[in-house]
C-alpha cells in the first residue's frame, strides 16, 4: 500500500471522524459499564462499528508518513517503529473487542469480572489529543484563542462526564429510576460541586444506603471539592487570558492608538487634525487590521517574497505601457521594489510644477488628476491604474495635481530604483531611453505649438489696434522675439543669514519676462533635489530651514508662458563659519 501522507484532505477528515467516534466511545462505555447495560440491539451494533474503526485506524497508522525537521518520512520501518514506540499500545487496547470476548450465556450480558474491560476504550482519547491539537494547527481562518478556549471547554465537559459516572458507580444504580434521571442527577452533583456552589441538596449524608461506605462517597467528595476550586481559579484565569487573546491584533492596535492620541493631546493640536489622525489609523485597522505590508513582506524568505508580491502586483504592472515588452524578471524586480504608501482623502499625492521622482500604482481607492492650478479636472483614476510614469524618463516638473478622492491604498516606484534596475537589463534600458527622447521630443514640439499659438494671438490683437486708426497705439510695440524666449539663466545670487532666527535669506537679479520662480534645494548626502517653492513671485526667497552642519546648495530659475528656463549653477553656502549672533554673510 502506498504511503499516505499527513497533510492528504480525506486523511485529516478521518483523524476528525475517528475523534467523534472516540468521543462517543468515551460517553457510553463509562454508561455501559456503570449502569450494566445488555450488549444487545443497538449497543451492539455500535460496538462492533467503533471496533472496526478503530482496527482501520490501527492500519491506517501503519502506513502514514510524518513530518520531521519540515521532511516527510516515508520509510516504511521507520513509521512502523515510530508507531510501536507512540501510540500503538494505546490504540490496540481501545481497539480490543472485550465486551465481546467476556460475556455469559445469560442474555449477552458482561460477567462482572471483565465489564470493566469496556473500560479501555477510553485509551483512544488519549491518540484523539493530537488530533485535537492539529485542529488548531489547521485553523487559520479561526482565531487560535478561540479553538484553545473550545478546547478548554471540551476536557471540562469530559472530566464531569468522569466524575458523574464514578459518583452513580459509588452510589450505586437504582433500578426503579430511569437510567437519564440518575445521569443526570449525578452531573447536576458534579457541576454544583466544580464550580463550588454546592447547594447542598445532595451530600453523601442524604443518600442514605449506598454502594460504598458513607466515608469513602466523603472523602471522594472532599477530593472533587478541592479539584473544584483549583479547576475553578484555572478555568476564570484561562478564560479570562483567551477572551483577551481573542484579538491580539485588535489590542496592539488599539494600544498604538491610544499612544497617539496622548502625544496629539500633549502637542495641543487642533482638533480637525487630530480627528484626520485618528481616521486615518481606523482605515488602517479596516482595510489591513493595523499590519506594516512592507514589513510582512520584507520578513518573508526571498522565494514566499517574490510569489506573494507578484500574486499582488503583476496584473497592473502588465497594463503599464512603459513596461510592454519587458521580460518577466525584470517585471519582477519592479514589483519587488514597490513601496505601499497610504493617502487620505483631499490629500495632495502630487503637485502641478513639482519635479518629479516617483510613479504611482492604485491598489485600493480613486484620485482626481487636475490642472496644475486645480482649476480643470482631467481625469478620475481607479484601482488597477496608475499615473506619474513620465516621472521615470524625464526630470521635468508635473503638469498636473493629483489629489486623493478618498483612502487610496497605493505603490510607489522611485526614479532612482528604476534606474538602478534598468543597469541590469541594458537591452530594455536602450527601449526606455528611446521613448524618453520621443517623449522629450513630443513636449518640445507641444510647446513650440503653444508659442506658435500665442504669438499669432498677439499678432491678431496688434491688426486689431491698427484698425482703429488712432494716432498713438494704445499698447507699446510687440517683442516678438522675446514671446519665444524662456527666462534668462539666473547667474548671481546673494545670501545672507537673518542672525535673531538663524535663516537664510536668499535674493537675486530680476529677470525680463518672466512670471515666477521656483527653486530647488540639494537633499544632504544624497543626489536628489527637494522643490522649497514652485511659485515665487518676487526675486527673493526666505529659507526657514537651513541646514547647519553641512553645506546649503540651491538652484533656482524662472519660469513664464513659454516656459521654464534652465536651472543656476549649483549656489552654495555653509554655515559651519558662521559665528552667531553678529556675522552676516553675503
Amino acid at each position: 500500500m502506498k504511503i499516505i501522507s499527513p497533510d492528504n484532505k480525506y486523511r485529516i477528515l478521518w483523524e476528525f471522524f475517528v475523534l467523534l467516534i472516540t468521543i462517543l466511545a468515551t460517553i457510553l462505555s463509562p454508561l455501559i459499564v456503570v449502569f450494566n447495560m445488555p450488549l444487545k440491539g443497538l449497543i451492539l451494533a455500535m460496538d462492533i462499528f467503533i471496533t472496526f474503526v478503530f482496527a482501520t485506524d490501527i492500519f491506517l497508522n501503519f502506513n502514514t508518513g510524518y513530518e520531521k525537521r519540515r521532511k516527510m518520512i516515508t520509510d516504511r520501518k521507520k513509521l512502523t517503529k515510530r508507531y510501536l514506540k507512540g501510540w500503538f499500545i494505546p490504540d490496540l487496547l481501545a481497539t480490543i473487542p472485550f465486551s465481546l470476548i467476556f460475556f455469559s450465556v445469560h442474555g449477552l450480558i458482561i460477567t462482572r469480572m471483565f465489564r470493566f474491560f469496556r473500560l479501555t476504550r477510553l485509551f483512544k482519547l488519549l491518540s484523539a489529543n493530537k488530533t485535537l491539537r492539529k485542529s488548531s494547527e489547521l485553523s487559520n481562518k479561526i482565531n487560535p484563542s478561540f479553538i484553545r478556549m473550545i478546547l478548554l471547554i471540551f476536557w471540562i465537559l469530559i472530566f464531569a462526564h468522569m466524575v458523574a459516572i464514578i459518583w452513580v458507580a459509588m452510589v450505586g444504580v437504582n433500578p426503579d429510576i430511569p437510567i437519564k434521571d440518575q445521569y443526570l442527577k449525578a452531573l447536576y452533583w458534579t457541576i454544583t460541586t466544580i464550580t463550588t456552589i454546592g447547594y447542598g441538596d445532595i451530600s453523601p449524608l442524604s443518600l442514605g444506603i449506598t454502594a460504598v461506605p458513607a466515608n469513602v462517597i466523603t472523602t471522594f467528595t472532599i477530593i472533587i471539592e478541592l479539584l473544584g476550586a483549583g479547576m475553578y481559579g484555572f478555568i476564570i484565569g484561562n478564560i479570562s487570558n483567551l477572551i483577551a487573546n481573542l484579538d491580539v491584533a485588535k489590542s496592539q492596535h488599539q494600544e498604538k492608538v491610544e499612544r497617539i492620541n496622548t502625544f496629539l493631546k500633549y502637542k495641543n493640536l487642533p482638533g480637525n487634525i487630530q480627528k484626520r489622525v485618528n481616521n486615518y489609523y481606523d482605515y488602517l485597522w479596516e482595510s489591513r487590521r493595523g499590519y506594516n505590508e512592507a514589513q510582512v513582506i520584507k520578513e518573508l524568505p526571498i522565494s514566499l517574497k517574490e510569489i506573494v508580491s507578484l500574486q499582488i502586483n503583476k496584473e497592473i504592472m502588465e497594463k503599464v505601457p512603459l513596461f510592454k515588452g519587458a521580460s518577466q524578471t525584470f517585471l519582477k524586480e519592479v514589483i519587488l521594489n514597490l513601496e505601499p504608501v497610504v493617502f487620505t482623502p483631499e490629500d495632495y499625492i502630487i503637485r502641478g510644477g513639482e519635479i518629479g521622482y516617483e510613479m504611482y500604482f492604485i491598489s485600493r481607492g480613486s484620485v482626481t488628476v487636475l490642472s496644475a492650478d486645480e482649476n480643470i479636472t482631467y481625469a478620475t483614476l481607479n484601482e488597477g491604474q496608475f499615473f506619474g510614469e513620465m516621472a521615470l524618463l524625464l526630470s521635468m516638473p508635473r503638469t498636473a495635481t493629483v489629489k486623493a478622492s478618498d483612502y487610496c491604498d497605493l505603490y510607489l516606484l522611485h526614479k532612482d530604483t528604476f534606474n538602478s534596475i534598468l543597469l541590469k537589463y541594458p537591452s530594455f534600458a536602450k527601449k526606455i531611453e528611446e521613448l524618453a527622447d520621443k517623449r522629450r521630443a513630443e513636449n518640445e514640439t507641444k510647446i513650440q505649438e503653444s508659442q506658435e499659438e500665442k504669438l499669432q494671438e498677439h499678432k491678431i490683437e496688434e491688426a486689431e489696434l491698427e484698425e482703429i486708426g488712432d494716432n498713438e497705439p494704445q499698447n507699446p510695440p510687440m517683442d516678438y522675439p522675446d514671446l519665444l524666449k524662456v527666462p534668462q539663466r539666473i547667474s548671481q545670487l546673494q545670501i545672507s543669514v537673518l542672525d535673531d532666527d538663524n535663516y537664510l535669506k536668499l535674493r537675486w537679479k530680476s529677470i525680463k519676462n518672466t512670471y515666477h520662480y521656483q527653486i530647488l534645494k540639494k537633499i544632504p548626502h544624497s543626489d536628489k533635489w527637494k522643490l522649497l517653492n514652485p511659485r515665487i513671485l518676487t526675486p527673493e526667497y526666505l529659507d526657514m530651514h537651513p541646514v547647519m552642519d553641512d553645506k546649503n546648495i540651491y538652484r533656482i530659475r524662472g519660469v513664464n508662458q513659454n516656459g521654464s528656463g534652465e536651472w543656476s549653477s549649483p549656489f552654495l553656502f555653509s554655515l559651519d563659519s558662521v559665528d552667531f549672533p553678529g556675522n552676516d554673510k553675503e
